[in-house]
């Protein structure tokens, strides 16, 4: 549906009916029984005045987490997902806001890395909010804190036994 030539006339008249809202691309394993990444479309029936004739990408294939072979949305991707959809702005390496037309110069293909481009965490050219990645570590310490205590009290349950 996003780039094959098959669904070309498909794809053009959905872009042109102004009914697609956004493009989410998620990370492999986040579907039942499926390791392959995902994309979710939304489409929206009466778009936002500053909305209209524009469709938003939002590239979030690396924001999940995988523990114990299962893939999941962590609540800090969800927000990060989230805030990016509600923005609806272009945010450097991750989401993109193109027009019809410049979908239409490329022959209506939705291919996420045809909008969203660039952009890794820790890019040399990326300033880095030093506040926001401190309050990111800090979370992720808590996390795996809690987590440790799990495993150690499993193993003291497993013991005792």
């Amino acid at each position: 549906m996003l780039f094959r030539r098959e669904e070309a006339a498909l794809r053009e008249k959905l872009v042109r009916s102004d009914l697609l809202e956004c493009v989410l691309g998620l990370g492999p394993g986040l579907f039942y029984n499926s390791q392959m990444e995902a994309v979710v479309i939304t489409l929206r029936a009466q778009k936002a005045e500053e909305q209209q004739g524009k469709v938003l990408f939002i590239n979030a294939v690396n924001e999940y987490a995988r523990e114990q072979a299962q893939s999941f949305l962590r609540e800090s991707h969800q927000q990060k997902i989230l805030g990016a959809y509600e923005a609806f702005s272009d945010q450097a390496g991750f989401a993109a806001v193109a027009t019809i037309g410049q979908i239409g110069e490329r022959d209506y293909s939705l291919a996420m890395p045809l909008y969203v481009t660039g952009g890794s965490a820790g890019a040399p050219d990326e300033a880095i909010d030093i506040g926001r990645a401190v309050t990111h570590w800090k979370a992720a310490a808590v996390a795996s804190d809690a987590a440790l205590d799990d495993v150690i009290a499993l193993l003291r349950q497993e013991a005792a036994q």
